[in-house]
């Protein structure tokens, strides 16, 4: 082989074992050379857009302040205004409103003074024969009423500290044995046998209890309001007699003549009333004289004097009862006569 030809082959063998041990070439000898400049282009714009952003925030936000003012301050006005609009018609409502409760005010107070003068034409009654104008009550005296020897005891002020035993159908009882019977009540009532004295015949049907000292009216009081249970119940009042036979007795407060009168004429109107209610029950209210149905007041009587006597009916309950008033009334016109009192 001639020789230039084997210097080539050398030459050519020595390239080759050189290209098998260099290393591949880096990244960075391959890259683009303008990218480096690229991002330095984005670094000075990051930097200069910092510089500026306080300088834009300024700016974006003086001109959004007026245009952001102007529709705050439209809206609240208009609100402002709408509400302005509602209490103005709430304070013309409220002046309507107390027009018309001074207006119903006086109708009403025209209707009551109506009614009242219809009720007292309708309550007017013929059940004596001479009324008077004094006005009615139900057991007080006349307005020029002067108590003296000379005046009827019809009026006179019953005394509070004195209590009446009364037995049934006025069977005549030992009194000793209705003392007994009444100490033991009294006791009950924290009242002792020194409070009181005990007055009557040792064989009567009527019999006083007189309280004594300071406290004798209230302690009279007392022991009457111990009896009553409640609901028209009493305690038991009665003795046994000398036969052996239970005697019931009535504990009854002073009362004047007015006050008998009442309760008993009270007593007839009932018995007058009973057949025209039907099966219903009629209760009496001894206190102020009137008749109850229903648990409503039928009527009340009026003691006007000792032969003066009238019905004031409540007319509703009447008419619902179907009851005729002048038949009623002539009735107890009928009853209505001399004193009825002791």
């Amino acid at each position: 082989m001639p020789a230039r030809e084997r210097s080539q082959g050398v030459a050519e063998s020595a390239e080759r074992h050189e290209g098998g041990s260099r290393s591949p070439p880096r990244s960075n000898d391959l890259a683009d050379p303008g990218s480096a400049g690229l991002v330095d282009i984005e670094a000075q714009v990051a930097a200069a857009f910092a510089t500026q952003l306080p300088t834009i925030t300024k700016q974006v936000t003086s001109a959004c302040t007026a245009p952001l003012q102007s529709v705050c301050a439209s809206a609240c006005e208009s609100t402002v205004r709408e509400l302005t609009g509602r209490l103005g018609k709430l304070e013309e409502g409220q002046a309507k409103l107390e027009v018309g409760q001074d207006k119903l005010a006086k109708q009403l107070d025209d209707l009551s003074q109506k009614v009242s003068k219809a009720m007292d034409l309708l309550t007017h009654s013929s059940s004596t024969p001479n009324l008077g104008t004094r006005a009615a009550s139900s057991h007080g005296p006349p307005a020029d009423f002067s108590p003296d020897v000379t005046t009827s005891s019809f009026y006179r002020k019953p005394d509070p500290t004195k209590l009446f035993i009364n037995t049934r159908d006025r069977v005549c009882v030992s009194r000793d044995k209705v003392y007994g019977a009444v100490v033991v009540l009294a006791g009950e009532a924290g009242i002792t046998e020194d409070h009181f004295d005990f007055e009557g015949d040792a064989l009567d049907n009527r019999f006083e209890m007189l309280f004594k000292g300071t406290s004798a009216a209230p302690r009279a009081l007392q022991f009457f309001q111990s009896l009553q249970l409640g609901r028209g119940k009493w305690k038991t009042q009665q003795v046994v007699d000398d036969l052996d036979e239970v005697v019931q007795f009535f504990v009854q407060p002073d009362k004047n003549g007015a006050q008998v009168r009442r309760e008993i004429l009270t007593k007839n109107l009932k018995d007058i009333l009973l057949p025209l209610v039907g099966s219903k029950p009629i209760f009496v209210r001894k206190s102020t004289g009137s008749l109850l149905v229903d648990r409503r007041v039928l009527a009340t009587i009026f003691i006007n004097g000792e032969l003066d006597a009238r019905i004031q009916w409540f007319h509703p309950k009447r008419i619902e009862l179907a009851i005729e008033q002048e038949l009623v009334e002539q009735q107890f016109a009928a009853v209505v006569g001399g004193p009825s009192y002791s």
